[in-house]
């Protein structure tokens, strides 16, 4: 046989099954129903079926003029789908917890830890998958993206050369008068003095924040006596590696009154330092420095009150301090270029609010892209206009540039097709860095950045130890954008998320190292990713105990007042699938957002969601089936099991539940000692170390399961309270065949 030895004693070859679906884009789902059959010639057919967690092996082995001929079974759990034979253990912890008010989560941490101990999983056994969920709820309003509006880094009044802002080092021909013409200016008096003594420094400015940003530096300037071409002011950066070359501001009488210039980027560093030398040879001579300003500014707005930005075709005009437009093939173009070179590699959106007007279906809004200056453009690109909205309602639209159109001659134009009598309206057109705000046409490359590149919420630091702590990346996520904008315009834009990765490998690793238990059991930690903001510097939140982030998991409860805070959340949950002599037979299942059919959702009765229909049937709830309760299940106590991870449930509003109904119609509404029948969903699990979240297990017994029983229904029916389902995982006793010859035959 190949790769045995001819003198190996066991002789030993492994054999492996891969069973896929036959649908495109399904050749790798982790839900495959592979299920495998004999049939048999010469005699009636007599059908033998089994599925991919049983292997059927026929072996044949020889000596000589002996064979035997063996047909085996070996069974195993795979990685989960439908159903697999094994047991779990579900863990996890909240990132946001309340303080004084329950009903908002303004705690917030920069990481939580969940234990595993010997009492959760059986010391022999062998873990077989292991899979990471995070989910949490971001804010966009308190987030001002690069180039949305003029971002100011520094302000200096040069009323003094002490901070705050800056400390300054001066030469003693520059003084800061508090009084007289130019009192609360940097003044400088010429003379016949060395270099330094015509020199004022600044102390350090952090802006490595703005790598790879158009950062401006300004200042007011101005003189007195009578200068010559000889006298002017220089000015230099400082990053690092020293000092760059004097460069002008002015010589001469009558300079400009102000002075700006973008930093070049290698001074845009962590110890950036500006100077001024007032080169002034003659004592009645003066040169004055005031306000000098660090700024990144506002890259492109239009609050649509008048069309001097813009070069219109067709027919255009303004209506209520917005720009409309008719669908008579009419086009709007930016009339100036811009520069975005600087932009290369650092995502851009075009946004904008639409109102639909008098809009149908038949009439369509284009944008296009051009990076010479108008003389070629990108192909058309439809923006979705929501023709529900009401006739006050904005929508509001996000588009990401592409970084070929990001050159010194960038334009862009709106194009609008349709009915001649048709319009619509569009208002606050921005070109900044992506906001944090869910786009209404929200389409998957913009939810990709959204997710990955903008809010970063697609990965998290994890581990057992400081030592092996790693940035783990989201295998999938799904995002929904906030239901509760019909009721609360503030809403509108927020959104939650939920990621999940496969960390089996990670995990497999640790216990290969020692650093975790053969069995799984340790001391599991999830983080923050802990990074400034590189898009809005200014937008971080504290953690409780010290630290900060710019790329928070969830948004913190901000204020303790409404309704909007009332939302905050974010937390994470693993699930450790295990396989052990010791655990009787169990079939599991896993619905979460890797499973297909299974949605995201907000369960929420006003929304018209009031039981989630986790297994994607259609009907709210799920129905589970292919297992088989054995005989003797009335003498075994909480050996089935459901774990639902679940966010944003609120302890004030009850009237949330689950519910197991028996295959015999038998129903029961599920609790545990911290999660009551009436409100399950209240932000409280046993055993989790901050409360947020809902990590909750509840066990299934007789007489709710019977033996026989195939079958049971399980619901999640809400009222008034609205909660988000991150995944159910299930597992019930059940039959099962181990393994073992079913024929042996020797010949």
């Amino acid at each position: 046989m190949p790769g045995v030895g001819n003198y190996d004693n066991p002789m030993t070859l492994t054999f492996t099954f891969w069973y896929k679906y036959d649908i495109t884009g399904q050749e790798n789902s982790r839900v495959a129903q592979a299920v495998g059959w004999v049939t048999t010639s010469g005699v009636s057919s007599i059908p033998f079926a089994w599925d991919a967690d049983t292997h059927i092996l026929g072996m044949t082995s020889f000596a000589d003029s002996t064979y035997v001929d063996a047909i085996v079974i070996h069974q195993e759990a795979r990685q989960l789908g439908e159903s697999v034979n094994g047991d779990y253990f579900a863990t996890g912890s909240s990132l946001l917890s309340p303080t004084t008010n329950q009903n908002y989560r303004d705690q917030f941490y920069s990481s939580s830890t969940a234990a595993v101990t010997g009492s959760d999983i059986p010391t022999n056994a062998k873990i077989e998958a292991v899979y990471l969920y995070w989910s949490g709820w971001l804010d966009w309003h308190n987030y001002n993206p690069l180039g949305a509006h003029d971002t100011t880094i520094l302000e200096e009044t040069c009323n003094d050369f002490t901070s705050p802002p800056l400390n300054w080092s001066h030469g003693s021909r520059w003084s800061a008068p508090n009084s007289g013409t130019h009192g609360g200016q940097f003044q400088a008096q010429g003379g016949n003095y060395s270099d330094n003594n015509l020199t004022v420094t600044s102390g350090t400015i952090n802006l490595s924040a703005y790598a790879g940003k158009n950062v401006i530096i300004s200042w007011n300037q101005s003189e007195s006596g009578t200068l010559e071409s000889t006298d002017r002011l220089y000015y230099a950066f400082n990053g690092v590696s020293g000092w760059s070359s004097n460069f002008e501001a002015f010589r001469d009488d009558n300079p400009a009154s102000s002075f700006s210039i973008s930093i070049p980027a290698q001074y845009l560093t962590a110890n950036f330092q500006i100077r001024f030398f007032a080169d002034v040879d003659d004592t009645s001579e003066y040169i004055y420095v005031d306000n000098i300003n660090i700024i990144v500014p506002q890259i492109f707005f239009d609050d649509g009150t008048s069309l001097s930005n813009w070069t219109p075709s067709g027919t255009w005009n303004i209506s209520n301090s917005q720009i409309r437009g008719y669908g008579s093939n009419s086009t709007l173009t930016l009339a100036s270029s811009l520069n975005l070179s600087t932009y290369v590699g650092i995502s851009l959106a075009t946004s904008l609010d639409v109102l639909k007007g008098t809009f149908t279906a038949s009439d369509h809004l284009y944008i296009a892209f051009s990076g010479n200056g108008g003389s070629t453009w990108s192909s058309d690109i439809e923006l979705s206009v929501d023709l529900s909205q009401t006739s006050s309602s904005n929508t509001y639209i996000s588009y990401l540039i592409p970084d070929a159109y990001k050159t010194a001659n960038f334009k862009m134009r709106f194009h609008v097709t349709g009915s001649s009598s048709h319009y619509v309206y569009l208002d606050n057109i921005t070109i900044s860095g992506p906001s944090l705000k869910y786009p209404s046409n929200g389409t998957q490359a913009n939810i990709n950045n959204l997710v990955n590149n903008v809010a970063k919420v697609n990965q998290v630091r994890f581990g057992t130890t400081s030592g092996n702590t790693q940035t783990i990346t989201a295998d999938t996520y799904q995002v929904l954008p906030n239901a509760y904008g019909d009721i609360d315009p503030g809403f509108i834009g927020t959104w939650s998320y939920c990621a999940m990765s496969d960390i089996t490998s990670q995990v497999s690793n640790w216990i290969t190292t020692g650093q975790v238990s053969a069995n799984g059991v340790a001391n599991y930690t999830l983080g923050n990713i802990i990074a400034a903001n590189t898009e809005d510097p200014s937008y971080s939140f504290n953690f409780y105990g010290g630290g900060s982030t710019g790329y928070p998991l969830g948004t913190p409860a901000l204020s303790k007042t409404g309704t909007l805070y009332q939302y905050s959340y974010a937390g994470w949950s693993m699930i450790i699938i295990y396989s052990s002599p010791e655990t009787k037979g169990h079939q599991l299942w896993l619905y979460d957002i890797a499973t297909p059919g299974f949605t995201f959702a907000e369960a929420w009765a006003t929304a018209g969601i009031p039981d989630p229909d986790f297994d994607g049937d259609g009907v709210g709830g799920g129905v589970i089936s292919g297992f088989l309760v054995p005989q003797g299940i009335e003498l075994e106590n909480n050996s089935s099991k459901i774990t639902v991870f679940v966010l944003e449930g609120d302890n004030a509003i009850t009237g949330d539940q689950i519910i197991v109904v028996g295959q015999d119609g038998t129903h029961q509404a599920l609790s545990n000692a911290a999660s009551p029948s009436t409100n399950v969903w209240n932000s409280t699990s046993p055993g989790i170390s901050h409360p947020g979240v809902d990590i909750d297990t509840f066990y299934v017994n007789y007489p709710l399961l019977k033996p026989g029983d195939t079958s049971a229904t399980i619901n999640l029916p809400t009222q008034s309270d609205g909660f988000l389902l991150g995944y159910i995982i299930i597992s019930f006793r059940s039959d099962t065949t181990t393994g073992g010859a079913i024929s042996y035959l020797i010949r």
